[in-house]
Parts: structure tokens; sequence; C-alpha cells
């Protein structure tokens, strides 16, 4: 069943659309940034405490969920400065447990091209249509303060779904040493990335003069 195909019928309809981006900004585009944002959080937030996280959020994450914002309440991870108050092991918790449900959606679309998570932003209204300067039909992330971390990142990759499915089918790699992200099909289809693929076994050289050592290729 194709993404389409499962949408629910209030989501399948025609398109209604009140969010409009600015002049510039197509529907392309607003897919490449939160692509590069969601796969940035992945590929280093291990790493990430406070400062990281809170650099991410007022930076590629603002920038990438500017056009639409859900009006809402306070919440402690909503904003930068409240994380400031956050004790440090609260936030290595969140960011942890983000990664792993993050990890756990990508995974299911490598193993069946199952798109659930896509849905349940949609329907959680994580992300919305929209349209593009040209009046054409797009897709954006909602950004609101209550929002949780895992559905923050997940909410960008859905954008880029929405946009690219093709990608997600093909493309999409998480590398079994490292678990990075990329977007390669080479990388896919040896389940590596460039960094941790196997190497070939190194074959000798046979030489025709007995009592030689063997060259190494």
């Amino acid at each position: 069943m194709t993404l389409v195909q499962s949408l629910p019928p209030n989501l399948d309809g025609p398109l209604d659309t009140v969010v409009v981006l600015p002049e510039g900004f197509s529907g392309a585009e607003v897919a490449r940034v939160c692509r590069e944002t969601a796969v940035q959080f992945m590929n280093e937030s291990a790493r990430w405490g406070k400062p990281e996280l809170a650099m991410w959020l007022a930076g590629p994450y603002a920038i990438a969920t500017r056009h639409v914002k859900k009006e809402e309440g306070p919440n402690l991870l909503g904003g930068t400065p409240l994380i400031k108050e956050i004790d440090i092991r609260v936030v290595d918790r969140v960011i942890r447990a983000a990664r792993t449900e993050v990890h756990q959606a990508l995974a299911q679309v490598c193993a069946d091209q199952s798109s659930a998570f896509v849905l349940r932003a949609l329907i959680a209204g994580t992300v919305t249509r929209c349209e593009d300067g040209l009046r054409e039909p797009a897709w954006a992330p909602v950004r609101g303060a209550s929002m949780r971390l895992a559905d923050r990142v997940l909410s960008l990759f859905a954008v880029d779904y929405l946009v690219r499915p093709g990608d997600y089918e093909t493309d999409l790699s998480i590398c079994a040493s490292c678990s990075s992200i990329t977007f390669d099909a080479y990388a896919r289809r040896r389940d590596y990335c460039s960094l941790h693929a196997p190497q070939p076994a190194r074959k000798g050289l046979t030489v025709p003069y007995p009592g030689l050592p063997q060259l190494e290729a």
C-alpha cells in the first residue's frame, strides 16, 4: 500500500491550504533543508550535550521550521533559553530516546518501505500541506512548543519523504557499524557507509620464480 492510498480521508482530498511559502521558496527547497537538518541531528547528536542541542534548535531546526508555527503554551524543550534550566542528565536521556525512536522509524523504511512514521506525522499535525511561491502544492514541518524532540526530527524526515519518496525506497541507508544516515544507493546495498565499508580481500600476486616472496596487490 502506498502512502497516498493509505492517507486518512481528510488528508487525501483536494488540496486546501492556508499556508503559502514566501516567494522564492519551493517545496523541493524546503525538503532539502529538512533532510539536511534531520540528518545532521542523527549523525552528530550522539556527542551532543545541552549547548549543542540548543544551537541546533535555535539554528538549523528553527530555519527549517520557520514557515509554520503552532500556537501553544511554553514547554521545557520548546525553546533554547529554558534548556539551560534542565539537568544535563535529562537532556542526555531526551537525545538518546529521540535518536532511538527516529532510528527505528528509518530502519523500518529500509526493511519494508513502511511509511508509518509519515502517516503519524500527518495525523499528529507535525507536517502540513502548503503552497510554494508559484502556488504549487508543497509540504512543511510544523513547529510547536509542546512537541517531543523525536517528533521534531521525524517531521523533518516526513516532509522530505513526501517530496522525494523514491529516495527512501532506494537510497536511504543506515550504516551497520556507526548507524550514520546517508542517502546513497551503493551504501544501502552494502549496509555500510563509505568509512566503514568492508575492504575486499587483498590477493597475492604469483611470480614465476620459485623462492621469491609473493607481492601483495
